[in-house]
């Protein structure tokens, strides 16, 4: 049945059961599904979790999540499912693929199953099991670390993921709109809305996260992770199941073939560090041209000032220069005039005058 339709509920008693009670019954557990299951060569393992959800259109979902790692790269370290089938595998579509089969999704542990629009940032890979079918397949693994920037914008949150994110977030508007939940609402285990109790509330909840998608996406600010796994799958070999014990259940076996990982990394090509260094490399550059300046401009105005006390030194050593020569060749004139000179003395006083003369000559050409 398919839940997505508007009259899937129309005829429910809601008045005798509930919608838990319908989808608990109506849902295969996980030990009518699976007849065995193991991990690196131990069956039935204690060392896988296992958990479930309900979605509208894949229904009940099982997801199993190793805790511990196996370092064996062969079928004995990898996963085996034996999975029970109790239809026949006659019925088929048009390219002859069997309509009784399992749907298997390799995600990274913190993505869950959402709709096929919605998968695309998931990195979920699709298998088809049919029934009847044994099938291997190896697995080769990719790690991407991409740098949040401007253009593209991601969370670097570990485990964060982007479905569980977006389907919480579009859940959570219907829920408030109309006060009730049904099960296939991904939600907070401790919410306080109660569960739908009549067909028109159901219904509208339906057409809400189905048709109306868009709508609450909007209002989600769900990005990217940063960090994601992606599990490549290669089919091996896909056979038919012949033996009638086992027949018409299905096998499939999930293993490394190698202990190769390839991870490819961002990293930021202009990062904080180097615009740190070089606004200080510019700074510095400026500021020492600043003091360059300021150094030349200092030098300027000192050569300037001393200049003028130069000039103002030679002005005062000329005149004081001037004033001893004139005074004394007065005085020494006054002196002469008073002394009673002869004609043995002249020679002498000729003689003295002279040399008297050159003197007060030298020192003003000095100045």
């Amino acid at each position: 049945m398919d839940l997505t339709n508007a009259l899937a509920f129309s005829d429910f008693n809601f008045s005798q059961h509930t919608l838990s009670e319908f989808v608990n019954k109506s849902s295969y557990h996980f030990y009518q599904l699976f007849a065995q299951y193991g991990f690196a060569g131990q069956g039935s393992s204690d060392d896988l979790a296992l958990s479930w959800s309900d979605h509208f259109v894949r229904g009940r979902c099982h997801t199993i999540t190793p805790l511990v790692q196996s370092n064996v790269f062969s079928r004995r370290g990898g996963y085996f499912f034996h999975y029970k089938q109790d239809k026949k595998p006659k019925l088929v579509d048009d390219y002859g693929v069997s309509k009784a089969g399992f749907d298997i999704y390799l995600h990274n542990p913190n993505e869950i199953l959402t709709y096929d629009e919605d998968q695309t940032d998931s990195f979920m890979e699709h298998i088809y099991l049919e029934a009847a079918e044994d099938m291997r397949i190896t697995l080769d693994v990719q790690e991407y670390r991409r740098v949040p920037t401007a253009d593209i914008k991601c969370d670097p949150t570990p485990g964060y993921s982007k479905s569980k994110c977006q389907e919480t977030c579009i859940h959570q508007q219907v829920a408030k709109e109309m006060n009730c939940v049904v099960p296939w609402l991904f939600l907070p285990q401790n919410h306080s809305y109660p569960e739908c109790g009549n067909y028109k509330k159901v219904e509208l909840i339906i057409r809400k996260v189905t048709y109306f998608r868009d709508k609450y996406i909007q209002n989600c600010n769900c990005l990217i992770a940063c960090d994601f796994t992606i599990y490549k799958p290669s089919v091996i070999s896909r056979k038919a199941v012949v033996d009638k014990i086992t027949y018409p259940d299905s096998l499939i076996t999930i293993y490394y073939s190698k202990n190769l990982v390839t991870v490819i990394s961002e990293v930021a090509g202009y990062d904080w560090y180097q615009l740190f260094s070089d606004v200080c490399a510019l700074l510095g550059f400026l500021l020492g041209l600043s003091v360059m300046s300021l150094v030349s401009v200092l030098e300027e105005i000192l050569r300037i000032i001393l200049k003028r006390e130069a000039s103002k030194r030679m002005a005062t050593a000329a005149q004081e220069t001037q004033i001893n020569c004139g005074g004394t060749n007065t005085g020494e004139n006054k002196n002469l005039e008073n002394e009673f000179f002869d004609c043995a003395n002249m020679g002498d006083y000729y003689r003295f005058y002279e040399k008297r003369s050159r003197n007060c000559v030298s020192n003003h050409n000095k100045y």
